[in-house]
């Protein structure tokens, strides 16, 4: 199988990461289309204020590029892009990370948000996964309301192009 090395670097706010990835040839079975709602995580550090287990599809490009969609909240049919573009994806055969990390800031208040999706082929149509979503709600002082971490497990399953 054909492998190419690659290095990507996502920063954003001052804040950096380096990995290095290996990307195996077009057609590697991760690439597809994925979705399931994942089941919410409760444990010490978690938070959920008013948080449901939302309905998530991820599509993964043969060449390396990735799309987050969460089903709609406003009553109409189908899904909508989060955080178009801002999506980076390391992939090591079936294994994936797929991160975003993001901020808005107006007039010296705002917020920082990250998103941290990690999944792995379970078989040819299962997609395990683990979903982590922290946001810090700034200047507030830091409590649980405006530091908060909340963390989604589960499977999802591959979805035919003509079915989206």
């Amino acid at each position: 199988m054909a492998m190419s090395r690659r290095l990507f670097v996502l920063s954003a706010a001052g804040f950096a990461v380096a990995a290095t990835t290996a990307r195996a040839a077009p057609g590697d079975e991760i690439v597809g289309i994925w979705q399931g709602t994942l089941a919410l995580v409760s444990g010490a550090g978690l938070e959920a204020p008013g948080y449901a287990s939302p309905e998530l599809r991820i599509v993964i490009g043969d060449d390396g590029d990735v799309q987050v969609f969460m089903a709609r909240e406003d009553g109409r049919q189908g899904f909508e892009e989060v955080k178009p573009g801002s999506f980076r994806m390391g992939r090591l055969g079936p294994n994936v990370v797929i991160v975003s990390i993001d901020a808005f800031s107006p007039l010296g208040q705002g917020w920082v948000e990250t998103w941290s999706i990690t999944a792995a082929l379970r078989g040819a149509d299962t997609l395990a996964v683990v979903f982590t979503r922290q946001v810090n709600n700034m200047p507030e002082e830091p409590s649980t309301e405006a530091i908060y971490s909340i963390v989604h497990s589960g499977e999802m399953q591959r979805v035919l192009p003509d079915h989206v």
